[in-house]
């Protein structure tokens, strides 16, 4: 009679339910790249978007969970050379025409289905979340991964009305007709274990200036490094008293800052310039954590 130990039986019970590792996304590392075009004319804008966190779960080099939050905020343009009219078009797509960015500072990527080609998810732009499949391609990167591919998705179906022939005449429109499919390429590149890394962006939001997301999660162990982005025309302090002393960023300006996430507990994070500023918090947990 074989007696087999009890790391054998432990061994086959993980290899019978499967196992998979989470691994957090680097979104200085990663791309975002987006096209929207006229309907009936050549005319096209392209530009840049930026990711703030997020995870995938990776099984045997197939992706089987995650989520991905896009700093709305970080929409840029990259066609229109003249500053006047790039700023123009990028404060249009942020207004409530579009994005309506203030009210609604992140989309969402939540993974219903995983695969290793094709993977299933519920997609959240401004207060719609539909299912959408996108089809991807994923490659280790020495101790990474790097999932790229293109998504196309239909505006009007997330109530981004602008000069769209579903909500309005597209006789009147005539050639103003904006293309309600808007296509996203990507390159998404995670973070090696251990580390974490959440873009910050400071924002006006219901008339106040924010630091978002108001809520990060890590793990204990883990480095953080935290990329604060201020948008606003002056400067602001953002600390962690416990994790980060207090630093100031500049007008308009980005700071990487980094710190170990020793102990598990919730900890604030505010502005100690302006107490009147809305901050949020880090939670720490003992053990792996969702967005």
């Amino acid at each position: 009679m074989r007696i087999f130990s009890l790391a054998a039986i432990a061994s086959l019970c993980i290899a019978s339910v499967g196992y998979s590792d989470h691994f957090n996304i680097a979104p200085e590392k990663s791309q975002l790249m987006w096209l929207g075009k006229k309907k009936l004319t050549p005319s096209k804008h392209n530009g840049e978007i930026s990711i703030s966190h997020g995870t995938f779960s990776i099984e045997k080099n197939k992706i089987v969970g995650g989520e991905i939050a896009i700093d709305m905020s970080s929409i840029v343009n990259l066609d229109v050379e003249n500053p006047k009219y790039n700023a123009k078009l990028v404060g249009h797509l942020k207004s409530d025409d579009f994005f309506s960015t203030e009210k609604y500072p992140f989309a969402y990527f939540q993974i219903t289905k995983g695969g290793d080609k094709e993977i299933t998810g519920n997609l959240t732009i401004r207060d719609k979340t539909l299912s959408k499949k996108i089809k991807l391609n994923i490659k280790p990167s020495g101790k990474s991964y790097m999932v790229s591919g293109t998504m196309t998705f239909d505006r009007a179906k997330f109530n981004v009305k602008y000069n769209s022939e579903t909500f309005f005449s597209a006789k009147k429109l005539g050639d103003k007709i904006i293309d309600n499919e808007i296509k996203l390429d990507f390159k998404i590149a995670t973070s090696p274990k251990g580390t974490r890394v959440v873009r910050i962006p400071n924002i006006l939001k219901g008339g106040k200036k924010t630091w978002l997301p108001v809520e990060i999660k890590a793990n204990t162990g883990e480095m953080v490094q935290l990329v604060l982005v201020n948008t606003l025309d002056a400067p602001h302090g953002f600390e962690i008293p416990g994790f980060l002393k207090p630093q100031v960023v500049e007008a308009n300006k980005t700071m990487k800052v980094k710190f170990k996430a020793a102990k598990a507990g919730t900890f604030d994070f505010k502005c100690h310039l302006h107490p009147a500023h809305v901050g949020g918090k880090i939670i720490v947990s003992d053990h792996h954590a969702k967005i």
